[in-house]
């Protein structure tokens, strides 16, 4: 138990240093502005930062659900009751569509930008950020399976939580659903219905716990959000640097004139 709590510490400190690198850049941005007429385009505004912790919150939820149904609980024990009604209604389900549709979403976010329809960032900006989401996805994922050695609902292995198709298929979502928001919220809504596709066939498959997908869910959503978080640190200074003596992170300064 001592470890499990250990592994939610880990999550959430990862998440509070994004947190707090990305406030102190934003205040140092506005004490900047300040003193100009000019409107910030760094301002820090409510609504945001009522989007911020729905994002953190969702997430932690997920994977304190996860958590807690490791140990004997209510939670646990709706996860055998939803294995029994599966087996009892659906006897010989199986299928591999989860195996590859889990790549759906990420696969529609390379077509879109390919294809011409712009996104929230370009190209090699957004692949290098879901690159660097990636490695966080990996470890945070193989790691927490083979330290909690949760047993799969078929007994087949020991390394059930969290569920890594499900992880997968929703940082590919959140992915999608950032890169292409603002040009139609139902190209990020289909991503999800997707991800949500993956988890429920997971646990139809007797591949997983409910609380392997939960939790699985939670890890992928978050780990797309902390990349997103620290892009300004370790993605843009690959693409945005300082070039011919003009910094190319400060916005402009523009000046009216009457003619």
């Amino acid at each position: 138990m001592k470890l499990k709590i250990q592994l939610i510490c880990f999550f959430l400190m990862i998440f509070q240093l994004g947190n707090a690198q990305r406030n102190i850049a934003m205040f140092s941005l506005n004490n900047t502005h300040t003193s100009s007429n000019l409107p910030n385009p760094y301002a820090v505004q409510p609504h945001k930062i009522v989007s911020t912790v729905f994002q953190a919150a969702v997430p932690v939820l997920g994977i304190t659900y996860g958590v807690i149904a490791l140990n004997p609980s209510p939670l646990r024990e709706w996860n055998f009751q939803t294995r029994e009604r599966v087996l009892t209604r659906h006897t010989g389900f199986h299928t591999r569509v989860d195996d590859y549709i889990q790549y759906a979403p990420g696969v529609s976010v390379l077509a879109l930008k390919l294809s011409g329809v712009k996104g929230e960032y370009p190209f090699w900006e957004s692949v290098s950020t879901f690159a660097f989401n990636s490695v966080l996805l990996l470890g945070a994922t193989q790691i927490t399976k083979y330290t909690v050695k949760e047993m799969r609902p078929d007994n087949s292995s020991r390394n059930s939580f969290p569920s890594g198709h499900t992880a997968t298929s929703f940082a590919f979502a959140e992915w999608l659903r950032t890169e292409y928001w603002q040009t139609s919220p139902w190209i990020g809504v289909s991503g999800y219905l997707v991800a949500s596709t993956v988890g429920v066939l997971r646990v139809f498959n007797n591949r997983h716990w409910v609380s392997d997908v939960v939790c699985g869910a939670a890890i992928g959503f978050l780990c797309t959000r902390i990349a997103y978080w620290l892009k300004p640190y370790v993605i843009d200074p690959m693409f945005r640097g300082k070039k011919k003596g003009v910094d190319l992170d400060t916005p402009p300064i523009i000046y009216e004139h009457s003619f």
